[in-house]
């Protein structure tokens, strides 16, 4: 039941440095290696992780193009249909 304290080290920014999990951020893309040291107060223990980072790819939009052409044409002249069967 002996209370445990944590010390995070390594590149980027550790969000919180003493918790049990934390999270990361400022990393570039590529291997970086993280070290954790777990005491009780009376024996510490410390262990390493490497974590991988890739770059996020980014995806230019193209123009969409219209696929609405004869319901647009069919629009425009709705109108024109209705005045005429209302003259008739």
């Amino acid at each position: 039941g002996d209370e445990l304290s944590y010390l995070w080290e390594g590149p980027g920014s550790i969000a919180d440095q003493t918790a049990a999990t934390t999270s990361v951020s400022g990393l570039s893309a590529g291997t970086h290696t993280f070290t954790v040291t777990v005491s009780d107060g009376m024996e510490e223990v410390t262990s390493s992780v490497n974590v991988t980072v890739t770059a996020q790819s980014t995806v230019e939009e193209t123009e969409k193009k219209s696929s609405s052409g004869s319901f647009a044409w069919l629009m425009l002249l709705l109108p024109f249909a209705w005045l005429r069967r209302q003259k008739a």
